[in-house]
């Protein structure tokens, strides 16, 4: 469909790495296509995953592999600088966000090790039990954490908790698996003595499947092999099984999306947050502790899955891009004199008055005598947002420079309000006057308790808030604070 945002997803996978940042940005992908076009850079990809992501549907674009350090100077260089980018994987640093950045691109991060500051529009991190405090983010960086956000196939966002199940173990340890757990945890089931069906899923970039198809033969275990199951596949063969053994990782999501018995043995250090979470909220339980022998805790656990995995993150993902979409089409501009009318206009719409802390209407000599010494007084930025050419909302910043201070307030029309503006005037806006004056390091905002809609839009964007009495009115004060450069 011609005029559609484009996002452009840069991730990597292969025997080294695993698979979960393609496989996970795909599942991503398919949520978004409806409404945007979506297409995939990876690094060297194998046939194998180069035909997984063209059999999703979506258009693959091998990079070289020689090495990242230059990347993305070089991949900024042919960006139009309106998509938006979404990086996943562990190379795409600070640094690398920068130079996408500089090109005026969105970014989006899907994160699993908080590793190095964000300097990305969004943080997406599924895995539970995190918070901002976790992560070191620009001040206008949004986080996205949590299983609400859980970047899942379509297949496994299906809710169907009932349907009786064979007494079988699903094992699937990713679909690289380099250091081969896959056998390590069928030894520990036969030291165990457990001869329970195994049904074994391995994937393209798995390279002992030769050791494995010995180490069954030998022992001669109730070992069914499996490679390389579809989406469909592997939903049906998890609902199938009563217990499942997995890394906590994207294939441990889609299994408790199906809500079964999970237990959990890392692979990857970059998994322990995901680990702790899913074990200190009775979600799975550690490989040491198989088989659980208590109906309660077995109950509490399935009404956990319920909680956590309820099928609606596709419908929060796509608020975050069409969010992101319509800031990367909003313009920004300086009030003119020109603007006085509308400005008038806007000051006096009901809603506006009615969470101001003065309520009284605005006089036309008021407003007029008021905008004349704004529109030239140097403590004073005013900016207007447009959407296709059309005037949508205004934000003012006035400056306490003893302080290095500046004082925030906005507006949306009222033609345009329930689509996301007013966080997006507010982000758009605070950045244009960052740019103008980058020696203003803290912004305050004031907000009557009864004004939610502006509180959520300052929370989101990680502004502290303390409670003050204003005028006699409770009110939530909002400080967001900036290094002395931008």
């Amino acid at each position: 469909m011609p005029g559609r945002t484009k996002i452009l997803f840069r991730c990597d996978g292969g025997p080294q790495i695993g698979l979960g940042h393609v496989i996970r940005s795909c599942a991503l992908a398919m949520m978004l296509r409806e409404e945007f076009e979506c297409r995939f850079f990876i690094r060297n990809p194998s046939p194998a995953l180069g035909r997984y992501v063209e059999e999703a549907g979506f258009a693959l674009t091998p990079l070289p592999g020689t090495g990242i350090e230059n990347e993305a100077a070089a991949w900024a260089e042919q960006l139009e600088g309106n998509e938006i980018l979404v990086l996943d994987g562990y190379a795409f640093n600070t640094y690398y966000q920068q130079q996408l950045k500089a090109r005026g691109n969105k970014i989006v991060c899907i994160d699993d090790i908080h590793a190095y500051h964000f300097v990305a529009d969004a943080v997406i991190n599924h895995a539970g039990g995190l918070s901002v405090q976790d992560y070191s983010l620009a001040p206008l960086t949004r986080a996205y954490l949590g299983t609400a956000y859980a970047l899942l196939r379509p297949a496994f966002l299906q809710q169907d908790v009932n349907g009786a199940r064979e007494e079988a173990i699903m094992v699937s340890m990713g679909g690289a698996d380099p250091k081969n757990d896959t056998m390590a945890v069928l030894e520990l089931l036969r030291q165990k003595g457990i001869r329970k069906k195994c049904y074994v899923v391995t994937g393209s970039a798995y390279l002992h499947r030769e050791a494995l198809e010995t180490y069954v033969r030998q022992h001669e275990p109730d070992i069914e092999l499996l490679q390389n199951l579809d989406e469909q596949a592997m939903a049906a063969l998890m609902r199938r099984c009563r217990w499942a053994i997995c890394p906590p990782s994207t294939v441990s999501y889609e299994y408790l999306s199906i809500h079964g018995e999970l237990y959990l043995q890392m692979i990857a250090d970059n998994q322990q947050d995901i680990y702790n979470f899913f074990t200190r909220e009775n979600l799975a339980f550690p490989l040491r502790d198989i088989f659980v022998d208590d109906a309660e805790k077995l109950a509490a656990s399935a009404a956990q899955q319920v909680r956590f995995f309820d099928g609606q993150s596709p419908q929060r993902l796509l608020k975050i891009f069409r969010q992101l979409d319509l800031e990367r089409s909003l313009s920004i501009r300086r009030v003119t004199a020109a603007d006085s009318e509308k400005i008038f206009e806007w000051a006096n719409e009901p809603a506006v008055r009615q969470h101001s802390l003065n309520q009284a209407e605005i006089k036309a000599e008021e407003h007029e005598a008021w905008f004349s010494r704004k529109i030239i007084a140097p403590d004073a930025h005013m900016y207007i947002l447009e959407l296709e050419g059309k005037p949508v909302g205004q934000i003012r910043f006035d400056i306490d420079i003893m302080r290095s201070q500046a004082a925030i307030g906005y507006s949306v029309d009222a033609d345009f309000r329930g689509r996301g503006l007013g966080t997006a005037v507010t982000r758009l806006g605070i950045s244009a006057f960052r740019a103008a004056r980058p020696d203003i390091t803290e912004i305050k905002a004031v907000v009557k308790t009864t004004n939610a809609p502006s509180r959520q839009v300052f929370e989101q964007l990680n502004f502290l808030k303390h409670e003050e009495t204003i005028q006699g009115q409770p009110c939530h004060v909002y400080l967001l604070k900036f290094n002395t450069q931008p």
